[in-house]
Order: C-alpha cells, then structure tokens, then sequence
C-alpha cells in the first residue's frame, strides 16, 4: 500500500448501511484515521447539508456533494459548477412537457425543489435531515442557479435522447431505481478529487476511493487504490483494485483498519 494521505469514500450503499446509519465501529475507524493524519473527505450525490449528521465533529472536513458539482469545506462553498441559465430553463420545460418523466427534483442551494406532491412522506426518510424539500410545479420560472436535476422516468431512453440536444451535461443513473442525475459534464466526482488533490497538494496517488455505484467508476478508476465494496455495481467492482466487504459489514471501516492503521 502506498503513502496514503486522503480518503475519499461515497456514502450511500458504501460508508453508510442500508438504514443510512454509520455503525460505532466504522466512526471508531475514521476517527483514528484522523488522528493518524489522514483527510477524510464524502464524495455524495447528496448535497452538503444532507451529510451534517455523519461529519466529524473533531476536524474541518472538505465534502464534495451534487456528484461532484460542489465542494465545501466546513459548510462554506469553494467551487460550484452551476448548468447554464439558458440550459436550466430550456430543460426544466423540455421534462415537463414529456409524459414519460415522472418527477424532477432541483438543487438550488439551502433547498431542493420538487414536483412531489407527497414530498412531505419523503422528507425525513431513513431519519435523513437535510433535504429541505420545497414544492414547485416547474411552470413557474426557477431564478436560483442550479447545479443538479434529478429526474425519475422509467424510460431511461426518453432523458438521453433530450439530452442529446445538450452536450454541456452529463447523466448518472441511480442504482436499482428510475432516478437519473444531471449535471454539467465539468461535474464529476474525480474532476472535484483532481481540484482537491492541488489544493491540498495531495497527488492523486496518495489517495485512496471507495464507491459502490456509477458515478463512483472514475473516481475508484484514477485514485491511487480504488475500492468497491462488495455490494457494488458491476462496473464498479471491474474499475476496482480491491473489493471490501459490503455497506452493512462495515467494509470501509474493515478495510481501512486492515491496510491503513498501523
């Protein structure tokens, strides 16, 4: 194993359980991380505030959420990568308009807008604060920037072949559901590691990802050591050099204890 000095890990279905909890035994694990001088570092679908509630509380933690689109630190912005204002509207009227999609979601910020009627049933799933969610029927012009769609449709078909007209963006589909995620195509996880990597002046090389899902590839891929846990998607696990144990068998937490503590 090499000089490792960051880790990078996804939270959903890969650091947190099926329940979105952390176990006291993978806390126990990054804290000693922490205290062994490596950065700790969430790279999330998720916005940032939806992460507040597995932070550590004894350091400054770097979150890169919106699947790359943002990074904070401590809760403040460094970089965001919004879409377009003429995409933003262009598209926002395109998925209304076609029957095929069945829910959007935006990020604006402090907010998620939603079509969702029942948003409210959806807020607090899995006891997960942070969501925010306000609805908006999407007829109404959006005047936040906006760094993420979600889209639900399950005719997977329907969001490419609109997005073809958009080269600018890029989609990810959520595993297991009829979810996609859009972004700028500057908007990827490993494009905000890379921003961070000279930030830090961390290389790459010293880094260290785990991921279980498809927009965790590149990033498990270009990291120094790549980690899919066992969970994972296919491709996941083939861009992998090493697979953990799964989310609910604390495979981060086992794998880290394993490799990286002395």
């Amino acid at each position: 194993m090499q000089n490792i000095k960051m880790i990078i890990t996804d939270l959903d279905n890969t650091l947190l359980r099926k329940d979105k909890t952390i176990s006291e035994y993978t806390k126990s694990i990054l804290k000693k991380c922490h205290e062994n001088g490596l950065m700790i570092v969430f790279a999330t679908a998720r916005p940032e505030r939806a992460t507040k509630q597995w932070q550590l509380n004894e350091t400054s933690i770097y979150i890169i959420s919106n699947n790359g689109a943002t990074i904070t630190l401590d809760g403040k912005e460094i970089r965001n990568i919004p879409i377009s204002e003429n995409t933003k509207h262009s598209l926002i009227k395109r998925f209304v308009d076609d029957s095929n999609v069945n829910g959007m979601t935006v990020e604006v910020g402090e907010f998620l807008y939603t079509n969702d009627k029942e948003y409210k049933t959806w807020a607090t799933f899995g006891n997960d604060a942070g969501w925010n969610p306000v609805y908006h029927d999407f007829l109404t012009p959006i005047t936040e920037k906006i760094c993420k769609f979600s889209v639900e449709s399950k005719s997977p078909e329907i969001i490419t072949n609109i997005l073809r007209d958009y080269p600018e963006l890029h989609i990810f589909p959520n595993n297991g559901e009829y979810w996609h995620q859009i972004t700028h195509n500057t908007a990827s996880k490993i494009n905000a590691i890379q921003y961070l990597s000279e930030l830090t002046d961390i290389p790459i090389n010293d880094i260290i990802a785990f991921g279980d899902d498809y927009n965790d590839v590149e990033m498990i891929k270009k990291c120094g050591v790549g980690v899919a846990v066992a969970n994972a998607v296919s491709d996941a696990k083939q861009a992998a050099d090493f697979i953990c144990e799964t989310n609910d068998n604390d495979g981060v937490a086992k794998y880290l204890e394993e490799f990286l503590l002395p």
